[in-house]
């Protein structure tokens, strides 16, 4: 197996997963960069949001 060439490409990301999508860190910071990326057409890929219920 050769390693010459350590820089290849990737598949890019089926989906982002955010763990916890209901504390208050990922609405003050992480919701309004997502809407940003989304807006400026970097995000390119669905965004999941996961949560566990008490």
């Amino acid at each position: 197996m050769s390693m010459g060439n350590i820089y290849h490409r990737t598949a890019p990301a089926d989906a982002l997963v955010i763990f916890g999508v209901t504390g208050d860190l990922v609405h003050k910071m992480i919701f309004p960069e997502l809407y940003s990326m989304a807006k400026r057409g970097v995000l390119n890929m669905p965004v999941i949001g996961v949560t566990s219920s008490k």
